[in-house]
């Protein structure tokens, strides 16, 4: 029997459909089963005893009117629950009739045993058994599910505090972008088409903050029809089941751990593994969120994923930060699986970062409002450094907060320090109602805090069990001991003011905590590494040689170098490079532009940076707007031997200023090609890009495919 994603022939020439067809297969199985109990019952003979024949009558209609059911209602037919009420009721008939009519009971024990070895042989039929699965996965699998993930999604707390907003009312419809080799034009798509291509493997990389999670997220809103929303990915709906799972998941140790999160009343009745089997034949959608987040167990489960589904019709999107891009990648290619690479884009256009903030402002609590306006006051220096969900979220929080500081901030280093501040505003209005050296009980527990989640990091822990809290909450008791309000202030709520407390999927009292976002944990663990860099002129203990062979804790470094980017930090830079460098380890260039680009103000971070690249190499290739942003900033520091800029007039026009400051900057050989996107491309006029090149006394060698 074909199973019940297809159309199946049970006579010659009839098709039926699956329905049909697990209605008649439920029919047929009912009829022998209880064919064979009402036989049994009419051969044994009545016993002397004068025994009421009511309830063997009530059970007798009850049986009589199940087999009704199956046989004539349609919903009733191909309710796979009806398996069990059956049985059930045979074995109550069984019972009670040998009751009345006296049947010794191994006689009875045979019957039920036979009863059930007839139930077993239709449950045992391979086909039979992978139809009934799907189609308990299809029905009420993702009826549970749904009502799982409606607690769950339907609300989004927002960055600070406990407020709600309603996911499907504040999602932003994302652009991405095509990943292609460089001399091919990017294309850009809505995440709408995410799905349209064929690739059965999508990769979605995208920086801390971009919205990869709210987009897995947002998947599963519209799969479920959460909240009403509208499905807007297209052939979503052909996948008839949703599968997810979080990397960062420390629970889940094997693929089972992950299906029996998502279907867990479907394993306990079928069993993990047969709902596996039952998922590989239904068309799943499986994402998988957050690869740059893999613990040491979710390496294992991703590759059972891998194994179980590449001979199946799935798609499986995978999202990831760049750091960890290449590696997936390298993993996907080992696998031997086609996969397609998309890259989340920024929100850089004003209009849409206007829209991003029309939706928190008109979903966010009451009294949340003049946000738009704020951000369109503001200069277009300062909405640059916004470009980001999450920054766009914090904006939100920042007018609500501390407008008066809006108009300070110049760099993203800045941003991150006001993303703290917010958090010890919150916890001052904790403690506005206690009689407490504020400020010390603060720096005490942003202390104990921040060491923790170092240490975590380091243990490459992004989810903390309820055991790994314990010596942290031990910590916090005892502070508030010394301050003197242990009494009046539970710890939990410090501690809740700061990190999100969940309960797991399954029916539990343990829970786990976990910060708000990745790029906060982040920003916390870099405090203890800065206190120690200032006050030693070394890194943490924590930090070990050994423990940095293993784990490279580069965004916690990068949050490092940006606090340390302001001119009053450079003797402290300075003095901390090389260890800071030997931190960082064997990384690409792409780390270090980014945390140029980060800090474009700091003129000791660009020397630094800019040793690191001539290192590197004497001849500097340019490809991206990107690269002529970072290499402009070095110059006045380093100069290669040569520059080699191939890339469209499109994407260079695009890095504004700073190719004009790199032709006025550079003294050595420039060799530009600005070459036409595509193969087939005609020449892009480029005149107005030769202006700053002209009365330049420098070499210049000109790509043939310019003109004027």
């Amino acid at each position: 029997m074909a199973t019940i994603t297809q159309s199946m022939s049970l006579v010659p020439g009839i098709e039926l459909s699956p329905q049909e067809a697990n209605r008649y297969k439920n029919i047929f199985a009912v009829q022998g089963p209880m064919c064979k109990v009402f036989r049994a019952i009419l051969n044994w003979e009545c016993s002397d005893k004068q025994q009421s024949f009511s309830q063997l009558e009530c059970l007798l209609k009850e049986a009589k009117d199940i087999r009704n059911a199956v046989m004539h209602v349609a919903d009733d037919a191909v309710n796979p629950m009806k398996f069990d009420e059956i049985v059930k009721v045979m074995h109550d008939v069984i019972n009670e009739a040998g009751e009345v009519y006296s049947i010794p009971a191994d006689e009875v024990t045979s019957l039920k045993t036979q009863i059930d070895g007839m139930w077993d042989e239709v449950r045992a039929d391979n086909e039979k058994v992978k139809a009934y699965c799907c189609f308990l996965l299809q029905t009420y699998g993702n009826k549970e599910a749904k009502v799982m993930w409606e607690a769950m999604l339907s609300e989004e707390i927002l960055l600070f505090g406990d407020d709600k907003v309603e996911r499907s009312k504040v999602f932003h419809s994302l652009e991405l972008t095509l990943q292609k080799p460089k001399d091919q034009t990017e294309d850009k798509i809505s995440y709408t088409e995410l799905l349209a291509g064929n690739d059965k493997f999508i990769v979605v990389i995208g920086d801390s903050g971009s919205g990869k999670s709210t987009l897995t997220k947002n998947l599963v809103i519209q799969h479920h029809g959460i909240s009403d929303a509208e499905v807007e990915m297209t052939d979503l709906k052909n996948h008839n089941l949703l599968l997810y799972y979080e990397c960062r998941n420390v629970s889940v140790k094997e693929l089972t751990d992950v299906v029996e999160e998502n279907f867990e009343k479907v394993c306990q009745k079928l069993g993990p593994k047969t709902v596996i089997q039952g998922i590989t034949e239904s068309n799943p959608l499986i994402l998988i969120d957050g690869y740059d987040e893999c613990h040491k167990d979710s390496y294992k489960v991703l590759q059972q994923m891998v194994n179980k589904m590449r001979k199946h019709e799935c798609r499986v999107i995978i999202t990831t930060r760049p750091s960890a891009a290449e590696k997936l990648k390298n993993f996907l290619k080992r696998e031997g699986v086609k996969f397609q690479e998309y890259e989340i884009s920024e929100i850089c256009l004003l209009d849409d970062q206007l829209r991003f903030l029309e939706k928190y402002e008109k979903h966010a609590p009451p009294g949340a409002e003049k946000v738009v306006k704020s951000f369109r006051s503001l200069g277009r220096n300062i909405q640059e450094l916004f470009v980001r969900p999450i920054n766009l979220v914090l904006f939100c929080h920042l007018v609500w907060n501390f407008p008066e500081r809006i108009n300070d901030l110049k760099s993203h280093a800045a941003v991150a320090q006001v993303t703290y501040d917010l958090y010890e505003k919150i916890i001052q209005s904790k403690l506005a109602d206690h009689s407490v050296d504020m400020d010390g009980l603060i720096d005490s527990f942003f202390q104990d805090l921040s060491n923790f989640s170092l240490k975590m990091i380091c243990d490459c822990h992004l989810v903390f069990p309820e055991n790994e809290v314990v010596d942290l909450k031990r910590s916090i008791r005892s502070k508030l001991e010394k301050y003197g309000v242990l009494g009046t202030l539970d710890p939990n709520a410090l501690l809740g003011a700061v990190l999100k407390i969940k309960r797991p999927m399954k029916n539990s009292k343990s829970c786990t905590y976990f910060f708000h976002h990745k790029s906060i944990h982040e920003l916390f663990a870099s405090k203890p590494v800065l206190m120690e860099l200032r006050k030693n002129n070394a890194l943490p203990p924590v930090l070990t040689p050994q423990k940095l062979k293993n784990v490279r804790p580069l965004e916690v470094l990068t949050c490092v170098f940006m606090e340390l980017s302001a001119a009053e930090e450079s003797t402290v830079f300075w003095n901390n490079w090389q260890l800071l460098r030997d931190a960082v380890g064997d990384v690409g260039l792409h780390y270090w532009q980014k945390i140029l680009l980060n800090c474009p103000d700091s003129q000791h971070i660009a020397a630094a940076i800019a040793g690191v690249y001539l290192a590197d190499s004497d001849s500097w290739s340019i490809n991206t707007a990107g690269d002529v942003m970072a290499v402009a900033l070095m110059l006045p520091h380093q100069q290669p031997r040569v520059i080699n800029i191939k890339m469209s007039a499109a994407v260079l026009r695009a890095a504004g200023t700073s190719w004009s400051d790199l032709a006025r900057r550079y003294k050595g050989q420039l060799k530009l090609n600005i070459a036409p996107a595509g193969v087939t491309a005609s020449p892009e006029p480029c005149d107005d890009l030769l202006e700053c090149l002209k009365g330049s006394s420098e070499e210049r060698m000109l790509g043939d495919n310019m003109r004027s």
